[in-house]
């Protein structure tokens, strides 16, 4: 919908001429003086974001491994023997990979920002159409657009240990380049719920709020 342009100096001063409409507006103006204030700005330079951490593997041999013993219990026909033998070998796997575990620890990022990432990309990599007129797919700037991102979110690393190791442009470009692609899925579903997971909630709360309305006897 298009915005209506109102004129708000028409006579007398409680009404207002609106797109063809009067809209009566209040003729108190010292009660609307009387509401408690505050400061928007501050709310909004002070408030926070979510974060969320990722569990990620970089030893894809052992993987492949828990795959292929996986694969082998699906076998109906095995032996109970054979079936217990591939049981315990699976839990040690299983154990050996918890203990190769790094965890990714994101936090969300202003609206702004991201919008910055995108119209910087748009600079570097103007969109080229093919000769049909529809955009080509640009990698490069797929693959940037995607570490960009990640430097944005990802705060930091932490090792099996404990130990944590901070992320910045280096970083990121090595994790991008070298980790497995089962983790780049992983830190990229991360990512993308932290970008929906607030409008998922508020939107949940919503139709929580609609319901509970809906079913209170008082309407």
């Amino acid at each position: 919908r298009n915005l209506i342009y109102c004129n708000s100096s028409s006579w007398p001063p409680w009404e207002i001429s609106c797109g063809g409409f009067k809209l009566i507006r209040r003729r108190n103006l010292s009660e609307q003086l009387d509401h408690k204030t505050f400061d928007l700005l501050g709310v909004l330079s002070g408030r926070d974001y979510p974060t969320h951490e990722v569990d990620i593997y970089l030893n894809e041999a052992l993987g492949f491994e828990l795959f292929q013993v996986e694969q082998k219990r699906r076998d109906a026909s095995l032996p109970e023997g054979e079936r217990a033998k591939l049981d315990e070998e699976f839990r040690g796997l299983m154990a050996q990979a918890e203990k190769e575990k790094f965890t990714v620890r994101m936090k969300a990022i202003p609206e702004q920002v991201r919008m910055d990432i995108v119209q910087k990309l748009e600079e570097e990599y103007p969109e080229k159409k093919d000769f049909m007129g529809k955009p080509q797919e640009n990698l490069e700037k797929d693959t940037e657009f995607t570490k960009r991102m990640w430097r944005a979110y990802i705060q930091a690393v932490v090792d099996p240990s404990g130990a944590v190791a901070t992320v910045g442009e280096e970083e990121v470009n090595a994790l991008y380049a070298n980790a497995p692609s089962t983790a780049h899925d992983t830190i990229n579903t991360g990512l993308a719920e932290l970008q929906i997971g607030p409008k998922a909630g508020f939107e949940a709360k919503a139709k929580e709020t609609n319901f509970l309305s809906e079913a209170s006897p008082e309407g």
